[in-house]
């Protein structure tokens, strides 16, 4: 059956069951946030890539260093070993502490959600990155500087951050 300009749909398919990409956009806009599990939070704290070094992490690759809880991570980009800090709150810190307990030596996460956004989770982890370690803008020198043209005119970045 051909259908042209103003026929309907046969059938259960009506038009207001019918239901758009924008639609499901727009259901769960905001909602990123909300996932508290251990894949977003190692995600948001450490700024892991998902298929190379989530789903490869294990218990026995967290240690302590000067205080502070750090990752080694064996096959990242490229196939390269780093060693990544953790950056989060006391929550934050206390749930992945929980995590590496349960795990022990074994995987620290068995399945990963297929719907997992870890671009967003790198991205929280990048700006924590950089606040981390800015300096006051008014105490360093004007060639430190970077300063936002286009839409974002106004904002000025520490360069060595």
């Amino acid at each position: 059956m051909v259908y042209t300009l103003g026929t309907k749909c046969q059938g259960s398919r009506t038009p207001d069951k019918i239901r758009t990409v924008g639609d499901r956009t727009k259901a769960h806009r905001g909602k990123r946030n909300e996932h508290t599990s251990g894949a977003t939070c190692m995600s948001k704290c450490l700024g892991l890539r998902k298929n190379k070094e989530l789903k490869t992490l294990h218990g026995k690759d967290f240690y302590e260093k000067d205080g502070e809880l750090r990752c080694h991570i064996k096959s990242g980009k490229g196939r390269k070993a780093r060693e990544e800090k953790f950056y989060g709150t006391i929550e934050e810190l206390n749930t992945c502490k929980h995590l590496i307990a349960i795990a022990g030596d074994g995987p620290l996460f068995p399945t990963i959600p297929n719907n997992l956004d870890v671009h967003y989770y790198r991205a929280v982890y990048a700006s924590r990155v950089y606040h981390a370690h800015a300096r006051d803008l008014d105490s360093i020198p004007h060639e430190d500087c970077y300063f936002c043209r286009g839409e974002k005119e106004g904002d000025v970045y520490d360069c060595k951050a």
